[in-house]
């Protein structure tokens, strides 16, 4: 019996039509981290301003980190639900299952959870910029469960990350959904092309 749905944020529940990437911008000129460990730092530490990154990757001031932070914040702002998005909550809502999201993020881009309207929906919420864990850390997984308060076989995952949002979950039992919103879905996997989809599979 499915008691909970965790899902992932950015690509499952809101998509970002802008996406200028002022993190990933800043992270190319860190000469004391390569590309990817200085990406794992933006996700797993509260950095509410860029300014703030910078500082963590001990980059000298930069002169553009105006403009940057002015484009990040133009992004969130154009953020925006996928169409299926607010039905499925609400009728999960009114089975009264379970709902919580699990998302690599920067900090600021948490605001869409609110801005969007999501939050009054999530039983939990858990952000990699928070907990410092980043999927697919089984551990980012368990510590949602241990919030939800369900077992690992009562709850579905469902992103569009195959190794975040299903591999991931997988490890722990928990079944794992992916959806590809765009191309062709692979017949051998658990692949749903819409939220509405899920609905049919609970």
């Amino acid at each position: 019996m499915i008691e909970a749905v965790i899902f992932d944020l950015y690509g499952t529940l809101v998509h970002l039509p802008g996406n200028t990437q002022p993190y990933v911008t800043l992270a190319r000129r860190s000469q004391s981290y390569q590309l990817r460990d200085a990406l794992r730092l933006a996700l797993t530490h509260d950095c509410a301003k860029l300014d703030d990154y910078v500082q963590l990757l001990g980059l000298p001031p930069q002169p553009d980190l105006d403009e940057l932070e002015q484009a990040l914040q133009n992004d969130i702002s154009g953020a925006a639900l996928f169409d299926d998005t607010l039905a499925v909550m609400e009728h999960l809502h009114g089975k009264r299952i379970k709902t919580a999201v699990i998302s690599n993020l920067a900090t600021p881009y948490k605001a869409v959870l609110c801005t969007q309207g999501l939050e009054s929906y999530m039983d939990a919420t858990i952000f990699s910029c928070d907990c410092g864990l980043k999927k697919p850390d089984t551990a980012i997984y368990a510590l949602a469960l241990d919030k939800l308060d369900v077992l690992p076989h009562n709850a579905v995952m469902v992103g569009d990350s195959y190794p975040c949002d299903v591999v991931g979950p997988g490890k722990l039992g928990i079944i794992g959904t992916h959806i590809v919103r765009s191309g062709a879905p692979d017949p051998k996997s658990n692949t749903i092309v819409s939220l509405a989809e899920l609905l049919v599979k609970l």
